[in-house]
C-alpha cells in the first residue's frame, strides 16, 4: 500500500511538472482537488460510521438461539 501511495504522489508531481501552467494555477487546481477528495473521504467515513451504528443496534444472538424464537 505504501508503494501505491508513493507512486500516486510521484505521478501527480510528474503531471504538474510537465504542465506549462503557472504555479498559481497549479495551486488553485490542487486546492480544488483537495476539497473534492476531502468531501469524498468525509462521505466514506459517514457511511462507515452509519454501518457501525447499525451493527451495534442489531441484537446479539447466541449460538443455538434463533432471533424471535418462541419458547415452548
Amino acid at each position: 500500500m505504501n508503494s501505491k501511495i508513493r507512486q500516486l504522489e510521484d505521478n501527480l508531481i510528474a503531471v504538474l511538472d510537465a504542465s506549462d501552467l503557472e504555479a498559481e494555477i497549479k495551486r488553485l487546481i490542487l486546492n480544488n482537488l483537495t476539497l473534492m477528495v476531502t468531501q469524498k473521504a468525509d462521505m466514506a467515513i459517514q457511511l462507515e460510521l452509519r454501518d457501525k451504528l447499525k451493527e451495534a443496534e442489531e441484537p446479539i444472538v447466541e449460538e443455538g438461539e434463533m432471533k424471535d424464537a418462541e419458547s415452548t
